[in-house]
């Protein structure tokens, strides 16, 4: 049955209308029309509302998007098609909760027959709630626990826009489920947030987009209020106050995403998987997208500290015009999709791409759901305002989640050794007990290994190692201690993770990297990063493992003070070839604000440019509104300025060339094994080349302190395996020569097949006569018994197969026949008369009396003259 909140029902129904009009709707973007209206009526963000103090529970974290969730929340406000089309799908899996200013109306379109007909509303509530958009991903509340895994409760930002019904919404499903709603509305936790530029991994690191610092730097906001200010790391703060993110990954924002939210370009499948749209070379955001996903992996690692899988899906271009964002087309995505438990809801557009997009989605997701919904069709083309199926949906997580999470297993050449597979199991009532389950084939069940407590939340247990060319199916499922079962993936065991043993070498195939493996055909993520490891360079990397010779030791300050006008300032520095080597910081620079950039140079001459796109320069205080000019200048390490603005009406742009030099000691001699082609300063250190410093080289010289080139590799080379036929005992470099003797087995009976119980090892090929290759010979002292030989009627097995049948069976005796000829006749007659007598052991005895008489005579006569059958 649906459920409302009759009073607050009665007070909207009189003082909001229930708009029709698709292009009434407000889009995703903030439009200027919104704009001019918040400056002419003046606006201020809407007052206290939920807890405004930081939660006070212990391990915070904020539920990743695949996890179990009790609820689907939308907000009622166009897209009518779409959103019926939601939640048909959704009340399948979870409660779908409508926020509406209508009740009865969206009741009604829930009931008629339009998009796939009629609801089923026994899992709907509808809350009449105000509202200005549809946008409820931006502006509703994340689903937070307390002692990661207790303590459910809500936490909601302040909107980045004018739209206070939205932005005040949340308490309404806060309070209709009974939950605790904190938010960031109150200095100094002030916090301006949207859900679509941001995604959680479920274990503290989150991504977003450089917005979340944009609008949280301070300045006006252009519709007559000020952002909130604060630094990076106040921020940063904020975020692991409130929702437990410890590692807040911001990436560039694109340049042709005018929300700049990541969810129009990427999406979380799980803890290690970044789905990612991709464009043609060169086009639209395509080049900046892959810019940030090589900042991602370059930097950061999943939660288990391996690298992120990336899988890509081709983004489409509008299907009415063929145009990119880079085109004036729809930013097209299907990154934008939701998890609704075992259920993806993912947008789709025209068949072209749509298939292809559908099925990456099945292949990396197996045993889910997956739910197209057309974000392009007539009258509900809500790509066209910049969103999709994500950007209007908003969960809610379970009361009592079991969280379960575990590494994919990777690829493996391991034939010989089990498949250890550790996961981290938590459940507020604690684990009773674990299982893994695994299976090879998947029209086979799958068998069970009872997983072992290794300590705290982690469990472990292995799977048997299997031969190459094997794909293993596995998946995970824990049982709490209050009997609550739950597995991971959610859908198994339709669902199910994989790998496979292959017949290849794994290893570091990146070059640069500082356990590169040249022998290595697939990479195994291992990858140590190379970078510079002197802390005193000012491209230090702490991350590296091993140098790389990048190390610059000196670098310069960048100060800016903008004028009223910040956001008109961008600058660029070149090198002497003209290379663009450092620019301005993503997104615009505040206004009235100081700002202090180092910038890691190495010595050398450069160009520096300034660029004012609105033509004033720095000169704010021509404008009566402003009275404030900004100034610039750049310094070295010692606080030495190599140049300053000078007059702040510099226009569209001035230029100033600027040389730095830094003393480099290091060794200088390009000759040296230790030459540092930074280095401007000799310090005295080289090492000339002395020897071969190769120990697996034929002339190793272990005194060598730096190789000479001479090094050779074949006056030593051979076979090394002493099992080999050739051998070579004084051979220290394997050569691929070995020859390995070759089994044959004893063909006594010269019939071609040989005795398995009598092999032989033998260098000679072919061996000597009396050997055979095959060893299923079931008789090696007869010629006429061999696998496939013909029957001799002896009664035997010729053919070995187990069986005594046919043509090998002995032929019954024919009455009379005594010469066996198969005719009766008169020498049979002979026999019996040279026999007649005979008293005992008679070959003539016809009657069995052992006698030879009349008897027998008679018996005789009577089959005298036939033919035996």
């Amino acid at each position: 049955m649906i459920r409302s909140t009759l009073a607050l029902f009665l007070l909207l129904v009189g003082t909001f209308s229930f708009a029709q009009n698709t292009s009434d709707f407000l889009p995703k973007q903030l439009t200027e029309e919104e704009i001019q209206r918040a400056l002419n009526e003046g606006y201020t963000f809407p007052g206290t509302r939920g807890i405004e103090t930081p939660p006070p529970f212990p391990n915070i974290r904020t539920a990743a998007e695949w996890e179990e969730i009790q609820a689907l929340t939308i907000s009622w406000q166009g897209y009518n098609g779409i959103l019926k089309q939601i939640v048909a799908a959704a009340v399948q899996e979870v409660e779908v909760i409508i926020l509406s200013e209508n009740v009865s109306q969206t009741e009604s379109y829930l009931l008629n027959n339009d998009f796939g007909g009629p609801v089923d509303l026994t899992n709907v509530t509808i809350i009449p709630t105000a509202l200005n958009s549809i946008w409820i991903r931006d502006f509703g509340a994340n689903t937070v626990y307390g002692d990661e895994v207790d303590d459910l409760f809500l936490v909601d930002w302040i909107y980045n826009r004018p739209r206070p019904d939205d932005d005040v919404s949340p308490q309404d499903v806060a309070d209709y489920l009974g939950l605790d709603l904190y938010s960031t509305t109150a200095a100094p936790n002030d916090l301006m947030n949207t859900g679509g530029n941001y995604m959680s991994d479920g274990f503290g690191t989150a991504f977003a987009s450089n917005l979340v610092i944009n609008e949280n730097q301070g300045g006006n906001t252009g519709w007559g209020t000020q952002y909130p200010d604060h630094t990076e790391a106040e921020i940063d703060d904020i975020m692991n106050t409130f929702m437990g993110i410890d590692t807040y990954i911001k990436m560039t924002a694109l340049p042709f995403d005018g929300i700049n939210h990541i969810d129009m370009h990427m999406k979380l499948l799980n803890e290690e998987t970044l789905l990612v749209s991709e464009y043609p070379e060169g086009v639209a955001d395509g080049p900046q997208i892959e810019a940030n996903i090589q900042y991602v992996l370059d930097n950061f690692t999943t939660k288990w500290g391996t690298p992120f899988n990336v899988i890509r899906v081709p983004a489409p271009p509008q299907f009415s015009n063929g145009n990119y964002p880079d085109q004036g087309g729809w930013y097209c995505t299907y990154t934008n999709s939701v998890f609704v438990n075992n259920t993806v809801l993912v947008p789709t557009y025209y068949e072209q791409y749509d298939t292809t997009a559908l099925r990456i989605y099945e292949e990396a997701l197996p045993g889910y759901n997956i739910v197209p919904i057309d974000c392009d069709n007539s009258g509900n083309a809500i790509i066209s305002a910049s969103g999709a199926i994500h950007c209007i949906t908003q969960s809610v997580g379970v009361e009592d989640p079991m969280l379960i999470s575990y590494p994919c297993l990777p690829n493996t050449d391991d034939t010989q050794n089990d498949y250890t597979l550790s996961a981290y199991i938590n459940h507020r009532s604690g684990i009773a007990n674990a299982n893994l389950y695994w299976k090879t084939d998947l029209g086979a069940s799958y068998q069970s290994v009872a997983m072992t407590n290794t300590g705290g939340n982690d469990w472990e247990a292995s799977i048997p190692a299997q031969p190459f060319g094997t794909t293993v199916y596995y998946y995970v499922e824990g049982t709490a201690v209050n009997g609550k079962v739950m597995q991971r993936p959610m859908t198994a065991p339709e669902g199910y993770k994989s790998f496979q043993v292959i017949d290849e070498i794994f290893g570091c195939t990146e070059p640069t990297a500082c356990n590169y493996d040249p022998l290595a055909t697939i990479d195994d993520g291992t990858c140590e990063l190379a970078g510079c490891t002197d802390v005193n360079a000012c491209n230090y990397n702490a991350n590296a493992i091993c140098d790389d010779g990048s190390c610059i030791a000196g670098g310069v300050t960048y100060s800016i003070t903008t004028d009223c006008y910040g956001e008109d300032v961008t600058w660029e520095i070149r090198d002497d070839q003209g290379n663009v080597v450092a620019t301005d910081p993503p997104g615009q620079y505040g206004d009235q604000q100081t700002f202090d950039e180092f910038i890691c140079l190495p010595s050398g001459c450069y160009v520096f440019e300034i660029f004012d796109s609105y033509g004033d320069g720095l000169f704010g205080s021509q404008y009566g509104g402003c009275g404030v000019d900004g100034n610039y200048q750049m310094t070295d390490p010692d606080g030495n300025v190599l140049f300053e603005m000078g007059s702040p009406a510099y226009g569209n742009g001035q230029t100033h060339n600027f040389c730095i030099t830094f003393d480099i000691p290091g060794c200088t001699d390009s000759s040296a094994c230790n030459y540092d082609p930074n280095a401007n300063t000799d310090d005295g250190s080289c090492i000339l080349p002395d020897g071969c410093d190769d120990p697996n080289a034929c002339n190793f010289d272990p005194a060598a302190l730096c190789d000479d080139g001479s090094c050779e590799y074949l006056s030593c080379a051979g076979c090394t395996n002493a099992l080999a036929c050739n051998y070579d005992a004084t051979a220290t470099i394997e050569d691929g020569s070995c020859v390995l003797p070759v089994t044959w087995y004893a063909d006594t009976d010269l019939d071609g097949y040989g005795d398995p119980n009598n092999p032989q090892e033998w260098c000679t090929t072919p061996p000597p006569t009396g050997w055979s290759s095959s060893a299923n010979d079931c008789d090696d002292t007869r010629a006429d018994v061999y696998p496939g030989a013909p029957g001799t009627e002896e009664g035997i097995d010729n053919n070995c197969n187990g069986l005594v049948e046919g043509p090998e069976l002995t032929p019954e005796p024919c009455f009379g026949d005594l010469d066996g000829n198969g005719i009766i006749s008169s020498a049979d007659l002979l026999i019996i008369l040279s026999d007649y007598g005979c008293a005992s052991g008679c070959n003539a005895d016809l009657t069995g009396d052992d006698l030879v008489n009349a008897s027998d005579v008679l018996s005789f006569l009577s089959v005298f003259g036939e033919e035996c059958p």
